[in-house]
This record gives C-alpha cells, sequence and structure tokens, in this order.
C-alpha cells in the first residue's frame, strides 16, 4: 500500500498580467496504478502512477519506483507536470507485506 502525507502545491503556468491560479491536490485524490518493470539484481522493480486532472488544461502525474521491493520508501519520483509547476509535494512511503507485492505479478 502506498502511504501519502501532506498535500502537493501547483501554480498554473500563466501569460504576465494574468492572474495567478494555484491548484492544491490532497491525497485522497491519488488512484495508483502498479505494474512490474522486471526482476534486477536485488529483485524485483515495481512503478506504481497516478495522474490528476487539475482544470481542462493542466494535469500532474507522479510516477513512483521501489526497488527493491519492500525497502519502504521510494527509491525514485518522478513527474510530469502539464501548464503547472510543482511549488510543494506528498511525502510517500510504503506499507505493505511481501505476499501483497508478489500475489498480483505472479505468473
Amino acid at each position: 500500500m502506498i502511504n501519502c502525507e501532506g498535500l502537493a502545491i501547483f501554480k498554473k503556468v500563466s501569460v504576465e498580467g494574468e492572474t495567478e491560479v494555484f491548484f492544491i491536490v490532497d491525497c485522497s485524490q491519488l488512484e495508483w496504478e502498479s505494474e512490474s518493470q522486471g526482476e534486477r539484481p536485488m529483485g524485483m522493480e515495481l512503478a506504481h502512477s497516478t495522474t490528476v486532472e487539475l482544470d481542462d488544461e493542466c494535469n500532474v502525474t507522479w510516477e513512483l519506483f521501489e526497488y527493491p521491493v519492500g525497502s519502504g520508501t521510494p527509491n525514485h519520483v518522478q513527474h510530469e507536470l502539464n501548464g503547472v509547476v510543482l511549488l510543494h509535494d506528498f511525502e510517500f512511503s510504503f506499507d505493505y507485506s511481501e505476499d501483497d507485492i508478489e500475489e498480483p505479478f505472479k505468473d
């Protein structure tokens, strides 16, 4: 399970003179998808991603990479920002048993 704490705050990229627009995203708005990235020397790597639409023009995608599985914290967090600048991000960690992780990816 992905634990998320705090808020993510974004500022819309605007043309000079326009009113500044800010977006606040709460952890409850995130719906995660996970997929195996395959085996590496220390075991399986998982990638977790979610996208939030902020308005008709702006969205953000988070990608968390967990390697090795069970490490407790993401070893890499990647953002894809469309029309916004990230001002403050969530804090992420993982909390689940190894059985929870392996079951969805068994052959």
